[in-house]
This record gives C-alpha cells, sequence and structure tokens, in this order.
C-alpha cells in the first residue's frame, strides 16, 4: 500500500511538470482514406476524467474497395513517403 502511494505521488509530480500539447485534427485519416483498409469510425465517446479528456474513436468493419481512385491515391501516398 505504502509503495502504491509513493508511486501515484511520483507520477502526479511528473505529470505536473509535463507541457500540454494540442494535436490537430487535420491530420486524421479521412473516412474515404480509412475505407481503403475496410475500416470506418463508429461513434465517437468523449470523456472528462481529472482535468484530462479521453476521447474514444472505435473503428467498424465493412468491406474494403481497393480499385477506388481514393484508393490508388492513398497507395501511392504511402508508397512515396
Amino acid at each position: 500500500m505504502l509503495l502504491s502511494s509513493l508511486l501515484n505521488v511520483q507520477l502526479a509530480t511528473l505529470l505536473g511538470k509535463l507541457e500540454e500539447e494540442e494535436l490537430p485534427l487535420e491530420e486524421v485519416l479521412e473516412v474515404a482514406e480509412l475505407e481503403c483498409f475496410g475500416l470506418t469510425f463508429a461513434d465517437p465517446g468523449i470523456q472528462f476524467k481529472n482535468g484530462y479528456v479521453a476521447i474514444d474513436l472505435p473503428f467498424g468493419y465493412l468491406e474494403p474497395n481497393p480499385n477506388s481512385d481514393v484508393c490508388k491515391k492513398v497507395e501511392e501516398d504511402l508508397r512515396n513517403g
């Protein structure tokens, strides 16, 4: 119990020293690009816990369509880096 309490105090101190970082949403793959891999976004969820935000983006599965123009462009971009 004492070890657990000590660990929690150290983690809380460490989290207090970290700087906030902002992640732009433009870098998330678009739905059309995800469909090339047979995935789509299901219902997203947002939870607020102890001053932090937890964002949940579950995936759903569907039949991929690798012959579309969007998928060809995604494949070309992945190959070329």
